[in-house]
């Protein structure tokens, strides 16, 4: 697979992600990495694994042994650390890798607040 590359907020990006490119084989096993101060397990179900840190580094495998699939870090040249919540959400259709971040540089998140989307977002579609 060929490496992918995006950065959000184009100026002054504070989180770079890259990415393999194409179609991975059918999954049986996923491996999320992350490091950062202040981690908080915000939420593990069946469906839902929701992370919370000022992270420095996170990235994503289908095999233990494997390559990262998907790498995320702050841009190193503007920032060391960024809050962000990590959540991998789980419906019939598929799976998603949901990573939020603050608008601003050094700005916050509250906890939870990707479970408070999701939820959102299930009851507009009933």
């Amino acid at each position: 697979m060929k490496a992918g590359y995006y950065s959000s907020f184009a100026n002054n990006p504070p989180l770079t992600v890259e990415y393999q490119i194409g179609k991975p084989e059918p999954l049986k096993h996923i491996y999320l990495s992350l490091a950062g101060k202040g981690y908080q397990v915000i939420l593990r179900s069946d469906s839902i694994a929701s992370f919370y840190s000022n992270m420095q580094l996170s990235y994503l495998k289908f095999s233990p042994k494997s390559m990262e699939e998907i790498v995320i870090r702050p841009n190193g040249d503007i920032v060391k650390e960024v809050a962000v919540e990590t959540t991998l959400y789980q419906t019939k259709t598929g799976l998603y890798l949901i990573v939020l971040n603050p608008q601003k540089l050094g700005g916050q998140i509250p906890p939870g607040y990707t479970l408070k989307l999701i939820k959102g977002l299930a009851v507009a579609s009933l």
